[in-house]
């Protein structure tokens, strides 16, 4: 393998860089959902926000993007 200079080197660093730059420009087209199913959370973490303010714990829970919910009857 030849030798490369500190200048070769950064000049393809950063052409490297750039064209993973171009290329993550298409990352923001990402779903956080992609089998469109609802994102569900377990109210057990949340249990004692629930038991102090619900309507206002599952509003907050619906502004993170949580469309369903879970819960363990004891």
């Amino acid at each position: 393998m030849p030798a490369i200079s500190r200048r070769e080197f950064l000049k393809y660093s950063a052409m490297s860089a750039a064209a993973a730059g171009l290329f993550s420009v298409g990352a923001l087209e990402l779903r956080a959902n992609p089998l469109g199913l609802p994102i569900g959370c377990q109210t057990w973490a949340v249990r004692e926000m629930i038991a102090k303010d619900f309507p206002a714990t599952i509003k907050l829970l619906a502004e993170t993007g949580f469309r369903a919910l879970s819960y363990a009857r004891r």
